[in-house]
């Protein structure tokens, strides 16, 4: 949703700025088209007053070619930079101005009047400016030429008029043409140059750089939204002058154009913000108040398949979430019970074992190490009332097979019943078990007990518990986990005691339920689990591979 929203804003934005850049386009084509029509018509005039003074018979003659163009002085005035005549040849044969020296034969302008017999407008031209000073100063001329035919209608010469681009009079049609607070119309030849511009020094530039100034100067008209030299968005419409080859340019900044919406798309931005942030709250309330009774319930589920009671989930709210917790608590109450009733079995059998184990204890350590001690005494009179050398020999062999029984025997039984168990009690059987684990494996494992809190009686059923899970614990460390440290943590609380088990080891990949121990053979954590049932605890297995082992005991204190 948050994705559709932000495609939603971004694609309503980009959209309106498509449309308002199309509409900016339109505009600024149409006023070109105006600003083209009024350099047009100022062209026009101006070609038609020379094309009428080249009409008149005293132009021809060079006897009275300088007084008539004396006499039109008042309607030449448009012409600033001058008006000169050529003959046919392009040789100058008046001496009002000298714009081109001796003659104009190497000019474009020329040649073209020449073949198409009709008013031409030269490009852009560079012309270095007579001063008084020892400073030149540069300026940029166009040349009106209209053609002198004679009395047969042959090309008999030009007449020419040069105006400063620079001219008030020339540019003011363009010059007064504004668009919004900065944009501007402009004018470019044939070549690409620019022959008026707001900003004289890019007169005689050439923009053929830009697409649209070689579109305008092939005829073709539009607009296009571009990035200026400095960086600028900048909308430009363009259209051509007539079939002179001439282009107008009308262009402004695109932060013209948006300036007076963009309160509007920031109030937009902003609107589809809030929405958007009202619309994830509530999506991330929604989904809060779907995934925590689904995270306890996936919680609970865990805790009930590796045996552990659990409490009811609090209503949610949700229909279907509720029916759903309703059915798992009241198969995880039956669970509870089946499983109250097995625990109860459990520790009936464990207990059953236990006694078992110290029944067989005792009956080796009272009778049969007793009758070995007997034994091992008739031995060493036979030694000494034995005179041949080789019988005692024997006899000395069979007294020391007789002694490895013996603590065979005591090993088995320490291990059925541990006497520090019941002499000493758990935390110095626990040390004991610790101190024999580098024995053990043959190696420089460092092996450590930490006892925190002050320890109290637990009675016989949980000590024998918590020494026979460390017991299973190290054992597994012994043959499985290739361990160089080990730590083993009795902390005793006000109302529980919590065993550690941690270790370095190479770890392993935890299952997730009690079924999955079975299905793998791992006997011995079903065994862990089965001794912190009967003394009503919980087991906690930490794991991952290359990480080492954690186990987690909790016993209560009390009653279970």
């Amino acid at each position: 949703m948050i994705l559709v929203l932000v495609m939603m804003i971004v694609a309503s934005a980009l959209l309106y700025q498509q449309i308002l850049g199309a509409l900016v386009i339109d505009r600024d084509m149409r006023f070109a088209e105006i600003a083209a029509a009024r350099a047009q018509a100022v062209l026009d005039v101006r070609a038609q007053t020379l094309t009428a003074l080249a009409t008149n018979p005293n132009l021809r003659q060079a006897a009275t070619r300088e007084r008539t163009l004396q006499e039109a002085s008042d309607v030449l005035k448009v012409f600033d930079a001058g008006v000169d005549v050529a003959n046919a040849e392009g040789a100058l044969t008046t001496d009002s101005t000298r714009l081109f020296g001796t003659s104009i034969a190497a000019q474009d302008f020329f040649r073209r009047v020449r073949a198409e017999r009709k008013p031409v407008f030269s490009d852009a031209m560079r012309d270095i400016a007579p001063s008084t000073t020892t400073t030149e100063t540069t300026r940029y001329l166009m040349v009106v030429a209209v053609p002198i035919l004679d009395e047969q209608d042959q090309f008999a010469g030009v007449l020419m008029g040069a105006t400063n681009l620079t001219n008030t009079a020339f540019s003011a049609p363009i010059r007064l043409f504004r668009i919004g607070q900065s944009g501007f119309a402009y004018v470019v030849d044939r070549t690409g140059a620019v022959i008026f511009h707001p900003d004289a020094d890019n007169l005689g530039k050439n923009f053929t750089d830009r697409e649209f100034v070689r579109e305008v100067i092939a005829g073709g008209r539009g607009g296009t939204l571009y990035i200026s030299a400095e960086g600028e968005q900048v909308v430009a419409g363009f259209v051509p002058i007539g079939e002179m080859g001439w282009g107008v340019v009308v262009r402004e900044p695109w932060s013209d154009v948006i300036a007076p919406v963009a309160p509007y798309i920031w109030l937009i931005g902003l609107v589809g913000l809030a929405v958007m942030i009202g619309a994830t709250y509530l999506l991330a309330r929604s989904l809060r108040r779907i995934e925590q009774p689904i995270s306890a319930l996936a919680l609970q589920t865990t805790q009930v398949s590796w045996g552990n009671d659990v409490d009811p989930v609090p209503p949610s709210g949700i229909r279907e979430i509720d029916i759903l917790a309703g059915s798992f608590a009241s198969m995880a109450k039956r669970l509870q019970g089946y499983r109250a009733g097995l625990r109860r079995y459990v520790g009936s059998v464990t207990n059953s074992h236990e006694d078992e184990r110290r029944r067989i204890a005792r009956e080796l350590h009272d009778e049969t190490i007793q009758n070995l001690l007997a034994i091992s005494r008739q031995f060493e009179l036979y030694q000494v009332l034995e005179t041949q050398p080789e019988k005692q020999v024997q006899l000395v062999r069979m007294q020391k097979m007789l002694l490895e029984t013996q603590h065979g025997i005591r090993r088995i039984s320490r291990n059925l019943r541990p006497p520090a168990l019941e002499d000493l009690g758990l935390v110095p059987s626990l040390r004991e078990l610790v101190n024999q684990l580098p024995q053990a494996i043959h190696a420089r494992s460092q092996t450590q007990l930490i006892v925190r809190g002050t320890p109290v009686a637990l009675g016989s059923q949980k000590e024998v518990a918590l020494y026979r899970i460390t017991q299973e614990a190290l054992s597994n460390i012994r043959r499985h986990a290739a361990a160089t440290a080990t730590t083993v943590q009795l902390d005793y609380t006000s109302d529980s005691v919590h065993l550690d088990i941690i270790d370095n080891g190479i770890g392993f990949v935890p299952p997730d339920s009690m079924t999955e121990l079975t299905q793998a053979d791992h006997f011995g954590l079903i065994g862990l689990q089965e001794r912190v049932w009967s003394v009503g605890g919980t087991l906690v297995l930490t794991s991952s591979p290359g990480k080492g082992t954690r186990v987690q005991v909790r016993v209560p204190i009390g009653e279970a």
